[in-house]
């Protein structure tokens, strides 16, 4: 299991850091995906692909 910081993930969804800072603060993405140590968040990365490509509904 591979843990990313918020540049390592927003490389990866090629998407700008402070989008995916912005997403995780709101509660964007479930618990088993992103988690906060501190002042940053951190993200697995084969939950965070399964989510993306998943048809999971965000409440």
């Amino acid at each position: 299991m591979n843990i990313f910081t918020t540049e390592e993930a927003s490389k990866l969804l090629r998407i700008d850091k402070r989008t995916l800072q912005k997403l995780a603060q709101k509660g964007y993405f479930p618990k088993h995906v992103c988690g906060r140590v501190g002042r940053k968040y951190l993200f697995k990365e084969e939950a965070l692909i399964e989510f993306i490509f998943s048809k999971e509904e965000v409440a």
